[in-house]
């Protein structure tokens, strides 16, 4: 009996062993990210958060939407921005401790540019009663990261970079990093 138990386990133990054998095994599943994100305007930073959904369609390739918010100081103005860029990704290493991925996204965004004198915001159009107005434009972004797993289902997104491109208020391309938590469970398998 202890022979058998012995062999059995010797037997199950290159596969038990091997680097993310125990999460390639499962299907891949759904991802919830979140954390902070700086957006580099020029010189200056603006401080912000980003929330992803993402989930697999086939093999190695994901669809993820991501929401931004990113507010401070930029050319002496308040400057406020949200977006919401939805597009594939791709992890070409699920399973392991450490998994980079990239991807590309598109989608909408709003901006807002005013300045507060005595709670009476100045914009570039004059004094705005109430707030001066949002602009609506489309944006785009190419980047990517690394995953480092601590657990089975959390891992920390160490760095993960976007070049942006955004025709909100004036067309500019910008540089965003952010860094946070990811939270993976398992869903429904993908498509064949």
């Amino acid at each position: 009996m202890r022979r058998r138990a012995a062999a059995a386990a010797l037997g199950l133990a290159p596969i038990l062993l091997a680097p993310g054998a125990g999460a390639a095994a499962q299907p891949p599943g759904r991802e919830l990210s979140g954390g902070y994100s700086s957006l580099r305007l020029g010189g200056e930073r603006l401080g912000g958060g980003s929330l992803a959904l993402s989930w697999p369609l086939r093999g190695k390739l994901r669809l993820c939407a991501e929401a931004t918010l990113h507010g401070g100081r930029s050319e002496g103005e308040d400057l406020a921005e949200q977006a919401l860029l939805f597009g594939p990704s791709l992890a070409p290493r699920a399973g392991r401790r450490l998994r980079p991925f990239a991807h590309v996204r598109a989608g909408l965004m709003r901006s807002r540019r005013q300045l507060e004198v005595f709670g009476v915001a100045i914009g570039r159009e004059g004094v705005c009663d109430g707030g001066c107005p949002w602009r609506f434009g489309v944006a785009g972004e190419v980047g990517g990261g690394l995953d480092l797993r601590l657990l089975r289902r959390l891992a920390v997104r160490l760095p993960q970079l976007d070049f942006q491109l955004t025709s909100a208020g004036e067309a500019r391309s910008r540089l965003r990093v952010s860094a946070g938590l990811v939270w993976r469970w398992t869903g429904p398998a993908p498509v064949p």
